[in-house]
């Protein structure tokens, strides 16, 4: 009686995007300046029946449960303005349209923290095929000191300003170095459906009947007296994938403001949004 075997690996599908995200030159016509935007960059877990796999980011290598994949992501200023920089980072898991779960790193339920957002330890049950009630299962390998998190708002704010383009400082260090789908990343719940047919000759594994003189027909218990042939099958059960055959999705998003002491003081008012205590203070 042969057993699929179930192997928990992943492959890469699509090339991560290296983050250097440039801020324009801005006119004279702003009084304050003002920029944001984002990068999505998708993983794609794929499953065949007992195997589950994460799709190449690259043509070459498989990228298994607990390998440390390179993300980098910085902030270059190409103008001629000097900015206040802040970065937050979301991710999502679509099973095609449907939306498995949503975190963000001011709200990584149930947790509450960011710490579970960033280190992946958000894993409830490794194996119960459920997503709900987790955290994070993809730790984010953070880079430089100078981004300064607040938790309360989900940003990461550079604790200097960025300089003007072709000047020393107007690249920020590195905010994210890399990230990992954790080693307890929940793959499904596997069931075991066994398989017998009375005909002479084998037939292909796909032929499934309920009458074993046809094709492949489902039992339990001890294999029938009829039985000819006999398998075993190790599949996810249909309901309980939890990240196997799935997107994932981390989308990170920056966002700058002309460093001048006016405009700074509009960022941190009500409408700006930005926290006073993690904006650079200036001469």
């Amino acid at each position: 009686m042969n057993k699929m075997k179930k192997v928990q690996s992943v492959r890469r599908n699509l090339v991560i995007i290296a983050g250097i995200l440039s801020v324009l030159a801005i006119g004279t016509i702003w009084a304050y300046y003002q920029s944001e935007g984002s990068i999505d960059n998708k993983l794609h877990t794929k499953m065949y029946g007992g195997e589950q796999l994460v799709e190449k980011f690259t043509p070459d290598g498989d990228w298994e449960l607990g390998e440390r994949v390179t993300k980098e992501v910085m902030v270059e200023n190409t103008g001629k303005v000097e900015l206040f920089v802040r970065i937050k980072l979301s991710e999502k898991w679509l099973r095609g349209d449907y939306e498995i779960i949503s975190l963000d790193s001011r709200e990584s339920v149930p947790f509450g923290s960011n710490y579970n957002f960033i280190n992946g330890t958000g894993q409830s049950h490794p194996s119960d095929g459920l997503t709900r009630g987790d955290g994070s299962v993809v730790a984010k390998k953070l880079g430089s000191a100078r981004w300064v998190c607040n938790p309360s708002d989900g940003y990461w704010y550079y604790n200097t300003t960025l300089k003007q383009a072709g000047m020393a400082g107007d690249t920020t260090e590195l905010f994210l170095e890399s990230i990992v789908l954790t080693q307890n990343a929940d793959m499904g719940l596997f069931e075991e459906l066994k398989y017998y047919t009375s005909l002479d000759k084998r037939p292909a594994n796909n032929v499934i009947s309920d009458d074993p003189a046809i094709g492949w027909t489902l039992y339990t218990g001890a294999v029938p007296e009829l039985a000819k042939y006999s398998r075993s099958v190790s599949e996810v059960k249909e309901g309980y994938e939890g990240y196997a055959n799935a997107n994932y999705i981390l989308t990170v998003t920056y966002e700058t403001y002309q460093a001048t002491p006016e405009a700074r003081e509009q960022a941190v008012s009500e409408d700006g949004g930005w926290a006073d205590e993690y904006t650079p203070t200036l001469d």
